[in-house]
């Protein structure tokens, strides 16, 4: 804003593909930033620039696997790939709370696909994320373990996690921050029907029923687009 104006509201957006993909979005863009609300997108590690790569020349010793072998060395040290999304996403949080342009008491987090995982984490790590979206992301860890087959990267796995948390008690010490996730997926990223939904998220609806705030916890199956949806989330969050 120029001098004189109020601080802008922000969205900061992480994408499975990195944030080169918003480019493909630009008139969702233009409606954001028309409604006067900021957007910041950051690669979080492994997706976007940040993708592991083989090296150019020499020795190509992990051929087309050197993510899964990225995300093998780091649980061996002990550092989960999720983990350190988790700190790249509070680092882009302390940027944007700096900034003299910006509301540093409204800064929301609009995360997609995997990256909602990391997401959800640093809502919980970190109260300056005054309002979560999550699209098509896990609904839980739990899932995974009792499925036969499943499609999750092993970078967004840490070990012993369900022995302290799973992503519907994560969802729970956000309230009463407003949360809405849409489409939530299960293992094989299929679509749940929301009442599975709900049942997975029984707790966190309970949170939010406790602190009088059941109407900002949004669990939706959507059939429109999430750009619409999205649009609707900041307007209602960052007014």
């Amino acid at each position: 804003p120029s001098s004189g104006q109020s601080k802008l509201p922000v969205v900061l957006m992480v994408e499975d593909e990195g944030k080169n993909e918003l480019f493909d979005r630009w008139p969702f863009i233009e409606q954001v930033t028309g409604a006067g609300i900021a957007i910041c997108s950051i690669d979080l590690r492994t997706c976007g620039t940040t993708k592991p790569r083989c090296p150019s020349s020499g020795h190509l010793f992990f051929e087309n696997g050197e993510e899964l072998a990225y995300a093998l060395v780091n649980l061996s040290l002990g550092s989960p790939i999720v983990a350190q999304q988790t700190l790249d996403l509070l680092n882009g949080i302390e940027f944007l709370s700096a900034r003299h342009d910006l509301d540093a008491s409204r800064i929301a987090v609009f995360g997609s696909g995997i990256s909602g995982i990391p997401s959800m984490t640093a809502a919980a790590l970190d109260q300056r994320i005054s309002a979560l979206l999550l699209n098509r992301t896990l609904a839980d860890f739990e899932s995974i373990v009792a499925a036969k087959d499943y499609d999750l990267p092993l970078s967004a796995v840490a070990f012993g996690i369900l022995r302290k948390m799973d992503l519907p008690e994560l969802c729970a010490s956000l309230a009463p921050r407003p949360v809405w996730l849409v489409n939530p997926v299960g293992p094989s990223r299929n679509p749940l029907t929301l009442s599975v939904i709900r049942e997975s998220y029984d707790g966190a609806i309970k949170a939010y029923s406790h602190d009088m705030h059941e109407e900002r916890l949004s669990l939706r199956v959507e059939p429109d687009q999430i750009d619409t949806v999205a649009l609707a989330w900041m307007r209602k969050v960052l007014k």
